[in-house]
């Protein structure tokens, strides 16, 4: 593991004024896992000293509070689209502003939001998608090879994709890829149950 590299000037720049201030050092920080997964740890040190002054040993612990650091981001992100719900205003221009949060925040390179129309759900917003993906995934009714609207048993439109899942609520038990709520979110559609 090392040191993740947009972090090694603070945990630096802490590490010299303990050094040189002869005082504990407490700082958050990530790690870089050898599988490129990111771990935050909070990492709480002294050093101590010979009697000329010179530094003899650090000694610490580092505690891994990576699950604390995800949950303090979720918050924040939904506090922040909250607030953007709140406003009033045009609800295209509002949605955007969501979807920016949520693309920002997570670091996706695409995201859409769905919103009905009809009885189809069309991308209200999206950003990253390109035209191509746009014209095949916009709708999420499933057709036959003829192009008509497939049915379930009970007569309702059949729907396709995740999106159709989610939507239903036919997302079986909570999963890797699900929350208890049924939402879902995966960047490789090999990793989803149906």
């Amino acid at each position: 593991m090392f040191i993740h590299p947009d972090d090694r000037m603070i945990l630096d720049k802490v590490y010299k004024k303990s050094l040189l201030e002869k005082i504990p050092y407490t700082i958050e920080h990530r790690l870089l896992m050898p599988d490129c997964r990111i771990k935050w740890v909070s990492e709480i040190g002294h050093t101590d000293y010979e009697s000329s002054c010179k530094p003899i040993h650090t000694t610490g612990t580092i505690q891994d509070i990576t699950e604390r650091k995800i949950s303090e981001e979720h918050r924040d992100m939904n506090r922040k689209i909250l607030e953007l719900l709140n406003d009033s205003g045009d609800l295209h221009v509002v949605m955007q502003k969501v979807l920016s949060v949520i693309k920002t925040r997570t670091g996706f390179d695409a995201a859409g939001l769905r919103l009905q129309a009809g009885n189809d759900f069309p991308y209200f917003v999206h950003d990253g998608f390109t035209e191509d993906f746009l014209l095949t995934e916009n709708s999420i009714i499933e057709r036959d090879t003829n192009g008509d609207v497939c049915r379930n048993k009970d007569g309702s439109l059949c729907l396709e994709c995740t999106c159709g899942q989610v939507i239903t609520g036919n997302t079986g038990p909570p999963g890797r890829n699900f929350t208890r709520g049924g939402s879902c979110w995966t960047n490789d559609k090999a990793d989803l149950p149906f």
